[in-house]
């Protein structure tokens, strides 16, 4: 979505091919770009805060605002301009559509990339907002570092949010700068425009990890804007350069349970791997590596291939690990279970299915109250008969004998 403001935006503001126009024949070009205007302001003000937008959304909103009072696309080339877009979106989503409508899934489809998306925001996770907290701690470590690696890691902190902010600014001043000079006005290149505005996606959870989503292509802004100046080249090749080399040293393959403290030293957790796990090769934390061993290791001892596990809220690749299959449809239960009504609806719909084995991890960051719900139901339909590291199991107990009886050679019990 945000890139698709980016893309119109700079379609919008290249220069038309018909120059004899009339203000009028501007209306719907000058909507256009209001309304996505107003709109990223409004998503800034219900999902960030003050310095989030001054970070990510005060250049792509006086961008967009310059865009209202130099574009020249008619009428009619802005209509060209949306018709073909839209052409362009419809082709690419046909054969995802097609699959859909052929497995009976669109309905659902749909329902999780709209709407259930719009409310994603909404979830207690992602109102942790951190940059604020990333620039005043790297500005205390800065002012009373104590090593080279401090010094090194505390500019290297300290530079992340803004780089968004330096593609932007060098942006917007290079319009101003053609408009101060007389010149033939020259739209920029369409790569910082995208990178300006794809950078909005960092907001969407304010932690470091969001802005390594989106720096990348901030940074190829800002090189290539400052590729054809000789000086500025140089400081926008040293600073990419600064930020790789201390990346890929210091916290490359890091872990976000990482303290603060380890991450302005450059210090890096030693990460091991997991040889009791068949069907994994990443190298992770030793405790946690320990952790999910036995914790595959045990459902494996308890269930058959067959029987069916359920894992929540989160933690997805259980499923795969154990090789066991999840008997719902989604993998993340905030995602999918927002409200209590649908908490009521999926309670009933645990009963008929009965997993053999619940596991809950009550320390996870996507625990709702709806999930609280749902804790709730387990704990006195099922038997906690284990706890490894984070994780609760759950047994089916008391309704046992019902589910038995409706099932009678689905499940292969292993109490003991």
């Amino acid at each position: 979505m945000i890139g698709g403001i980016g893309l119109l935006t700079y379609l919008l503001m290249e220069t038309s091919t018909v120059q004899d126009f009339q203000r009028q024949n501007l209306l719907l070009a000058r909507l256009l770009l209001g309304l996505m205007g107003i709109g990223l302001i409004l998503y800034f003000f219900s999902h960030g805060s003050a310095l989030d937008f001054i970070l990510f959304g005060l250049c792509p909103v006086l961008f967009i605002g310059i865009g209202i009072k130099i574009t020249t696309s008619n009428n009619r080339e802005t209509f060209k301009i949306v018709c073909q877009l839209s052409l362009g979106a419809f082709v690419s989503l046909l054969p995802l559509l097609l699959y859909h409508f052929m497995h009976n899934s669109l309905s659902p489809w749909i329902s999780d990339t709209v709407f259930r998306a719009i409310n994603l925001s909404q979830l207690p996770v992602y109102s942790q907002r951190e940059y604020g907290q990333i620039v005043a701690f790297s500005l205390y470590t800065l002012s009373n570092a104590s090593g080279i690696s401090t010094l090194i890691n505390g500019t290297y902190l300290l530079l992340l949010p803004f780089i968004s902010l330096l593609n932007g600014g060098i942006l917007l001043w290079r319009i101003f700068e053609t408009e101060q000079e007389g010149t033939k006005r020259k739209i920029p290149s369409a790569l910082p425009i995208l990178g300006m505005f794809y950078a909005v996606v960092s907001i969407t959870y304010p932690i470091v990890i969001y802005l390594y989503l989106t720096i990348g292509l901030s940074l190829l802004g800002v090189l290539w804007q400052l590729y054809d100046s000789r000086r500025p080249k140089t400081f926008g090749l040293v600073l990419s350069v600064f930020l790789s080399i201390v990346a890929m040293l210091f916290h490359a393959g890091q872990p976000l349970e990482r303290s603060w403290a380890n991450f302005m030293k450059g210090e890096k957790i030693v990460l091991a791997p997991t040889q009791d796990l068949r069907r994994s090769g990443l190298r992770i934390e030793p405790l946690e590596g320990e952790t999910y061993s036995q914790l595959i290791g045990f459902i494996q001892k308890k269930t058959n291939h067959a029987d069916p596990i359920f894992v929540f809220p989160n933690n997805a690749e259980i499923y795969f690990l154990a090789d066991r299959p999840n008997p719902f449809r989604f993998y993340n239960l905030a995602l999918d279970v927002t409200n209590v009504s649908e908490g009521e609806a999926f309670i009933q719909s645990l009963k008929e299915k009965a997993p053999v084995l619940i596991i809950f991890n009550s320390s996870d960051k996507y625990n709702t109250d709806v999930s609280a719900l749902i804790a709730k139901e387990v704990r006195e339909a099922y038997t906690l008969i284990e706890k490894i590291g984070k994780f609760e199991i759950f047994f089916l107990s008391n309704l046992q004998t019902a589910y038995m009886d409706r099932n009678p050679t689905y499940y292969s019990f292993r109490v003991s």
